[in-house]
């Protein structure tokens, strides 16, 4: 079995690809949030690149902007806790700049933006043309 295949096993909730601006804040440090840009959301978590390495189990705050999708006739910005669950150096540099693939459970969401979370990965599952990673 692979690294990725182990990975995949472990995942309960299914992935879509989405590219949506992050912020990514680490609790209780000095110093200005990460901007990144997700590359796949779950109703678990979120994963991204970023530029600078971050601890596993660091508790971090996100802001995620999520796009117009089905009934919402607005860009929302969910605010949120989330977990680091892996950073690790990734295998393909930004313009030549090493960037770090960073993995985030989401922790103690609040029902409102569980709900919002639920609902643009149920949208993405059921465009057509998109495809959710499992």
């Amino acid at each position: 079995m692979t690294k990725s295949d182990a990975r995949s096993d472990r995942r309960r909730n299914p992935r879509v690809e989405a590219r949506l601006a992050l912020q990514i804040s680490e609790r209780g440090a000095k110093g200005g949030p990460q901007v990144a840009e997700s590359l796949n959301i779950s109703t678990g978590g979120v994963y991204c690149l970023v530029k600078a390495a971050l601890p596993v189990l660091t508790v971090l705050d996100l802001s995620i902007q999520l796009p117009k999708f089905g009934a919402n006739k607005a860009t929302q910005v969910l605010h949120c806790e989330a977990v680091v669950v892996r950073c690790e150096k990734s295998a393909k540099p930004a313009r030549g700049a090493v960037v770090y693939d960073l993995a985030c459970a989401f922790q103690n969401l609040d029902d409102e933006t569980q709900g919002m979370v639920n609902e643009y990965v149920l949208w993405k599952l059921l465009r057509p043309g998109t495809t959710g990673n499992g």
